[in-house]
């Protein structure tokens, strides 16, 4: 996969996307440049060292970058002239703007991190038929803890699952990694190919008839599932099949897999041929149930060597990628599709970055692509209202017809909502309560009794009434606190439905989900000290987060909460109500503490201030009673005050120690 060799890149911006990005284009084989506006951006020597080939600029972003030479000190072959330009996420459009258009006007190829990864992973599929899950998540608060939470239920119920992206690390330095694990995978048989062990095969996907192998008669042995004798002859025939066919699958056509072959003798020479087996499962016809044997004698597989190292590939790279991706990742990318993708909520935040609100939004909304499965929150009106328009009988006739005339892939997209109500549709996730006890459920249609989503495709809808509820676990099973959790743990059931893991059943995903403790500064439990419970939500760096925190903890206990920093141009107005339900008393420190208290001080909540975040604990002890709960949950960013936010939260947890040492508690 050398798809920029000779090319000369350019890329703006040295953080930890950008040297990933540097050393996966000279991995590609590009030349390249990098500029940012510091004469000694955080990553400068760790370009040095590692990526000494490639060129550093310092100075502003302007149209004569365009202009920069590459100096290729191979055979002088190549393009010396910039053919692509790469931006990292966290560069505004407005400072990047005249180099960014020019370079459009250029006919350039411009992209991010995102880009290059998306690109990646088009070409592995031709080039070696690897088509993995993609799950997508963004939304203003909760990405982290959906994105962890999805990984593990995933990694338990038995999938190969890769995390990547704003949780860290970056996406292409974890795709490098693991293209390095496969790269000196050697075949054990000769040239000729050979016999391909049924172990080598993963079996749980189905056979695509375009592979290039050949059954040969053997004694290899096939167990039948349970219960095969009360089985009909149809019904075991199938059987043998689906079994057979679960070993031996390549998502890859071979005139795609072998280069130079396409268009040739590939259609004569890519077979499958299942006659023996066919045979086989003929001999069931005419058998009574009593004398249906439980073990059959199937065929061996044989495979060229390449498909043999394709197979091995298989069972290294991760089935499943889960990326938490920002607005700041996602809004110069035109070109991601993936499997999946969750929008959690939407909430004023970074408006200094994006300039508007409809701005912000429209970069979220670039996680769903053209043939994307949506998880959606019904809870929140900027989301729902990204659900795509359903079209009515007619309207769906025509447009299938349109794309076959123009000879595009017709797809259907699923749509999954969750949220705090009832789900009224079957397949659709949310909580129930019932005496007394909140539980995590998913609706099912009853007529179909292995609860998979097939009513969505009836004509006839179902009724809300018809709807089963079915249970999955208490809302007070999880260790994470709050009823927001509750809704992350909905969106991460929804994901992992699309990646089919619900096929090995619930269990082992809802054990994960029983045993996620959580991310670090996000509604942390601190320590207890007489009986009021400190919690550290440092994360929480915009008002959304700060919302969802209030709500969530505050349905549980009365609430101090401590609020205040760097609010990077955000209203601060919607914090009014959250507070008004839940909040007895608010501390307010940092540099925007006055423009909270106007905001919030109709609603006659108690105010005091804090110069220091110690101070703020000192208060909050003062003025705590006895079930009360405090909550460090700033609403803004932290570098006012602190060096970032996990600074922020050490400090408080600093203090919170000093405050229970004081009182004798440790």
């Amino acid at each position: 996969m050398q798809h920029l060799k000779g090319q000369h890149v350019l890329i703006l911006g040295l953080g930890s996307s950008g040297l990933a990005m540097v050393k996966w284009c000279l991995g590609q084989g590009a030349s390249v440049t990098v500029a940012d506006t510091r004469s000694e951006p955080p990553y400068l020597l760790n370009l040095k060292d590692d990526c000494p080939q490639a060129k550093f600029i310092a100075g502003p972003f302007n149209e004569e970058l365009l202009q920069v030479k590459a100096h290729l000190e191979t055979d002088g072959s190549g393009n010396t002239d910039i053919r692509a330009v790469f931006k990292s996420p966290g560069l505004t459009p407005a400072e990047i703007a005249p180099l960014w258009n020019a370079a459009k006007e250029m006919g350039l190829w411009v992209g991010t991190e995102l880009s290059l990864f998306t690109k990646a992973l088009a070409l592995l599929k031709d080039e070696m038929g690897y088509e993995p899950n993609v799950l997508g998540i963004t939304g203003t608060n909760g990405k982290t803890t959906v994105t962890s939470l999805t990984a593990q239920m995933l990694s338990r119920g038995g999938v190969r699952t890769v995390v990547a992206g704003n949780i860290g690390p970056t996406l292409l330095d974890t795709l490098a990694q693991k293209l390095d694990e496969i790269k000196d995978i050697k075949v054990d048989e000769d040239d000729e190919g050979g016999e391909l062990a049924v172990d080598d095969v993963k079996l749980d996907e189905k056979l695509d008839a375009n592979f290039d192998v050949q059954l040969k008669n053997s004694s290899q042995e096939l167990t039948l599932g349970e219960g095969s004798a009360e089985k009909s002859n149809s019904e075991l025939k199938l059987e043998v099949h689906s079994v057979l066919h679960s070993q031996v699958h390549l998502e890859t056509n071979s005139e795609q897999f072998f280069e130079g072959q396409s268009g040739e003798d590939a259609s004569d020479q890519d077979k499958f041929e299942v006659n023996s087996v066919e045979t086989e499962s003929e001999k069931l016809d005419g058998l009574a149930a009593e004398d249906v044997p439980t073990v059959l004698n199937l065929p061996k597989i044989t495979a060229k060597p390449e498909h043999k190292r394709y197979l091995k590939h298989r069972n290294i790279l991760p089935q499943v990628w889960v990326l938490e991706l920002s607005s700041f990742q996602l809004n110069d990318c035109e070109e991601f599709n993936p499997t999946a993708s969750a929008i959690l909520n939407i909430s004023e935040d970074h408006l200094d970055w994006h300039l508007d609100m409809q701005s912000y939004v429209n970069a979220k909304a670039k996680i769903m692509g053209p043939h994307t499965h949506q998880i959606l929150c019904r809870d929140d009106p900027s989301v729902i209202a990204l659900r795509p328009v359903e079209l009515d009988a007619k309207s769906l006739k025509k447009a299938k017809a349109e794309a076959e005339l123009n000879d595009t892939e017709w797809f259907e997209r699923e749509v999954i909502t969750y949220g705090s109500d009832l789900p009224k549709e079957p397949g659709h996730y949310g909580l129930e309560t019932v005496n007394g006890m909140t539980w995590l459920v998913k609706a099912v249609d009853p007529s179909d009794d292995e609860g998979e989503r097939k009513s969505r495709r009836k004509k006839t809808p179902v009724q809300v009434d018809e709807l089963i509820m079915q249970r999955l676990m208490p809302a007070d099973a999880l260790r994470i606190r709050g009823s927001h959790n509750a809704l992350n743990a909905l969106a991460a059931l929804a994901l992992c439905s699309t990646a089919k893991a619900t096929s090995l059943g619930h269990g082992p995903m809802l054990y994960a989900l029983r045993e996620y403790k959580g991310e670090p500064h996000r509604v942390e439990p601190v320590m207890r000290i007489n009986d009021v419970e400190y919690f550290d939500d440092s994360k929480g760096t915009n008002v959304g987060a700060t919302i969802a925190a209030i709500n969530g903890l505050g349905m549980e206990q009365s609430l101090i909460v401590v609020l205040g920093g760097e609010g990077k141009g955000q209203n601060f107005t919607p914090l009014a109500e959250p507070l008004s339900k839940h909040a007895k008393l608010v501390i307010l420190i940092g540099r925007d503490a006055q423009l909270i208290k106007e905001a919030i001080q109709h609603t006659g909540i108690k105010c005091l201030d804090a110069n220091s975040l110690q101070e703020a604990v000192q208060l909050a002890h003062d003025n705590a009673q006895s079930g009360d709960a405090v909550l460090m949950s700033p609403a803004c960013a932290s570098f006012d005050m602190f060096r970032n936010y996990e600074h922020r939260a050490e400090v408080f947890i600093e203090a919170v120690r000093a405050l229970a040492l004081e009182e004798g508690v440790v």
